[in-house]
């Protein structure tokens, strides 16, 4: 029978500061950021270029009193020119609404 999330020895509730695990993110060879339960989001670029190779490499340390857990890991793409765009309607401080509706 398989394990639900929820009885996951990975669960983040179980998770405190002193036991959460530790991560370096390196991006082609440089630090990047420390990663935890409370940092889990990184920029790895500002402005990468169409077709730019990134070697990305993480090291983790989890001391020594845990069992084993599961890394799940997300890549994502953002463009913020886009995402302006597409939030601009929901922004206090847009202005009237687009189309005619303000």
């Amino acid at each position: 029978m398989e394990k639900s999330l929820d009885e996951s020895p990975c669960r983040t509730d179980d998770w405190d500061d002193g036991r959460n695990p530790q991560f370096l993110l390196f991006a082609n060879g440089e630090v990047i950021q420390g990663m935890d339960i409370n940092h889990r989001e990184v920029l790895v670029r500002e402005n990468a270029k169409a077709g730019e190779k990134i070697q990305l490499d993480l090291q983790s340390y989890t001391g020594t009193l845990h069992s084993e857990f599961r890394l799940l890991a997300d890549l994502e793409e953002h463009d913020a020119k886009i995402e302006e765009d597409l939030l601009r309607p929901y922004r206090s401080d847009a202005g009237p609404e687009p189309y005619g509706r303000g």
